[in-house]
């Protein structure tokens, strides 16, 4: 009989799950790949999973009581989102085999270590585990060793009613090992195999705490807020961003901008975004801090807090229902921020005005630039390169020939793209990072449609661009339709005329966030090619969303 039978739904009320900050610091020590995949062994009720949804796509969670694993169900079902998979495997660890080339970046194994035969499960491990992953074995500090009296108190109020020996269940608790660390330093994979590591954490944690001591000074200061939790959040390329979490249980989300050379940009960005939220746009609260600025200055750095949205930044490809919902979005936005004043930041239109031969010259540059720094796949670069020289050379001034003469331009978010989406179920619940620019309509309605991570990777990925602009216009059919059928054309102008991603050392990203632009450089070349393919059909399917009405 399992030691831990009857004791599922106890586990779920009061077992403690792992730390914001050990949660973070285990996705920086696993790798990176697409789909990234975790397997957590001794799930229990599925608590460190639930800390690590943000951060893996696939999971496999296995226990080997099947009462834990319906409180895990219960737990984790209803946080999924469609770019995840999950999949529950009533098991013993020793015996568990994943399916058939399914590998582990990390593999989390909690305070279950201690009852396993550990020889056994390790051997088994190595069968599966990819090359580079990564195991995390962790407990924490135990009552029936610590010697503070209160500890020692209620280890005396356990014994009392359970008996000297320390229990778990109906089992007694054995005598523990050697050290966990000895454990998997001993360990040897099968000849062949890469062995089995002990890997420090990636995060300089003297660094970290640096930062999350500031953030607690800054946001006690400067808006009353005491801090219980931060957690740094690694993306984008001019702010540091973290997650606190309060003492009264408010979750935010806090951007420092080391420098302050444009601190009205900002300024006017979080102006626009409570503009938007008081639109009834699904946009997360600014805080003013205790002088009613949006923007405070602190610490030699200016910061913003904003509530967290609820749900995740998609990364996988957009589904056809999510499509849907951020064309209505985008529509109602674009309709609201028609009075809104013009901003003095002016959307750059090199893909409507930049001479041909200064984007080919542009080629050379980047390839100078990624020699220099010893960029890991100069070959693939450079066939990446001279395609696109050939592209500019061969389409460019056709499709700007069949433009429409003149695009309507207003103030819009200027970066509303799937990275600045926060979503939940098919739904989006948070909109962030507004730029606040000047900026054509269509030229923001194409980029999102044609997210190139969708367009290179779905199947579905005219249905989705079809999906949102047919959306669009139902909340704003006042564009006119000759721009709604040139979005798509204006955004594969757009990626012609775009080396983001080609090279990211300039930007010292943290590994995941350089790996996500190096994929999106990637795909991008795919999404290039599609549409060179595909353009006639979608642009005359795009006319056909007017058939309902509207403009023209």
């Amino acid at each position: 009989m399992n030691a831990f039978a009857g004791s599922s739904a106890y586990y779920r009320r009061f077992r403690p799950g792992i730390p914001v900050a050990v949660a973070a610091l285990l996705d920086q020590a696993a790798p990176t790949d697409t789909p990234r995949r975790l397997l957590d062994i001794g799930t229990g009720p599925g608590l460190v999973v639930q800390a690590l949804l943000p951060y893996f796509d696939d999971l496999i969670a296995v226990d080997a009581e099947a009462a834990m694993l319906t409180e895990a169900e219960a737990l984790l079902r209803p946080a999924l989102d469609t770019a995840h998979q999950l999949q529950l495997r009533h098991a013993l660890a020793e015996d568990f085999l994943p399916p058939e080339g399914w590998q582990p970046h990390l593999v989390t194994c909690g305070r279950v270590f201690h009852w396993l035969n550990q020889p056994r499960f390790l051997d088994r491990l190595s069968e599966y585990m990819a090359p580079d992953g990564v195991v995390a074995v962790f407990s924490d500090h135990s009552l029936w060793t610590a010697d503070s009296p209160w500890q020692q108190a209620a280890r005396e109020v356990v014994q009392d009613f359970l008996g000297e020996q320390r229990r778990a269940g109906d089992a007694a608790f054995s005598t523990p090992g050697p050290p966990y660390e000895e454990v998997l330093r001993g360990f040897h994979r099968p000849q062949g195999t890469p062995p089995l590591r002990r890997r420090r954490p990636v995060i300089p944690m003297d660094e970290a705490e640096r930062g999350a001591a500031l953030t607690a000074d800054v946001l006690e200061d400067r808006y009353g807020l005491v801090v219980d939790v931060v957690e740094p959040v690694h993306m984008g390329t001019d702010t540091i961003n973290r997650r606190v979490l309060t003492t009264h249980g408010l979750r935010l989300f806090v951007k420092q901008y080391p420098s302050m050379d444009d601190l009205d940009a900002a300024g006017n960005a979080w102006d626009m975004s409570e503009y938007c939220r008081a639109a009834k746009l699904p946009v997360p609260r600014v805080w003013p801090d205790a002088d009613d600025n949006l923007v405070t200055i602190a610490e030699g750095s200016a910061w913003a807090v904003v509530d967290e949205a609820p749900g995740r930044v998609t990364t996988s490809a957009m589904t056809v229902t999510l499509a849907e919902h951020i064309g209505a979005v985008m529509g109602r936005m674009h309709r609201a921020l028609a009075a809104y004043p013009l901003p003095k930041r002016v959307q750059q239109t090199r893909w409507r005005t930049e001479p041909v031969e200064d984007a080919v010259a542009k080629c050379d540059m980047v390839m100078a630039r990624a020699t220099r720094q010893g960029h890991d796949r100069l070959d693939e670069l450079r066939v990446d390169l001279d395609q696109r020289r050939e592209d500019l050379r061969t389409h460019v001034n056709r499709l700007r020939a069949q433009l429409p003469e003149s695009l309507v331009d207003q103030a819009l978010h200027a970066d509303l793209t799937r990275t600045n989406l926060i979503t939940l179920a098919d739904a989006v619940t948070g909109i962030i990072d507004f730029r606040c620019a000047r900026a054509m309509l269509a030229w923001e309605l194409g980029r999102a449609a044609l997210d190139p991570r969708t367009v290179a990777t779905s199947n579905e990925w005219v249905a989705c661009v079809l999906a949102m602009v047919g959306a669009y216009r139902s909340e704003h059919p006042s564009l006119p339709l000759r721009e709604v059928r040139a979005c798509a054309r204006i955004t594969l102008l757009y990626m012609l005329f775009s080396f983001y991603g080609a090279t990211t050392a300039e930007y010292d990203l943290p590994r995941e966030a350089e790996a996500d632009l190096k994929r999106h450089w990637s795909e991008r070349q795919i999404a290039i090619r599609r549409l060179l393919g595909d353009l006639e059909g979608l642009e005359g399917a795009l006319t056909g969303l007017g058939a309902s009405g509207g403009t023209s």
